[in-house]
């Protein structure tokens, strides 16, 4: 039995395992699905930051959160954009406020 030969009878063995559920199907056969990544939905970890800690500028509620940073910001546009928040500033840096008491 030569390279080719092995390679062949490998293959089918292993479309048969396949086929038997017992791995997943082979990259060759087609596409493979696979799951997508998904973004954990943290607004309602902030709101209820800014709930706590009315006036709280974006530095504090950073460093009260322990998520990456792009969640974060994503988060709070989404709560400002939907009118869940109120932006007002101290100085250079904006303070956050919940416009609805809840």
């Amino acid at each position: 039995m030569d390279e080719r030969q092995l390679g062949a009878a490998m293959l089918i063995f292993e479309r048969e395992q396949a086929a038997k559920k017992l791995r997943p199907p082979l990259p060759c056969d087609g596409k493979l699905i696979t799951q997508q990544y998904k973004r954990w939905d943290r607004t309602d970890e902030i709101y209820w930051l800014i709930k706590h800690n009315h006036g709280a500028t974006t530095r504090e509620l950073f460093e009260l959160v322990n998520f990456a940073h792009a969640d974060f910001t994503a988060s709070l546009r989404h709560l400002v954009d939907s009118g869940k928040l109120r932006v007002g500033k101290k100085g250079r840096a904006r303070t956050y406020t919940p416009t609805r008491k809840t």
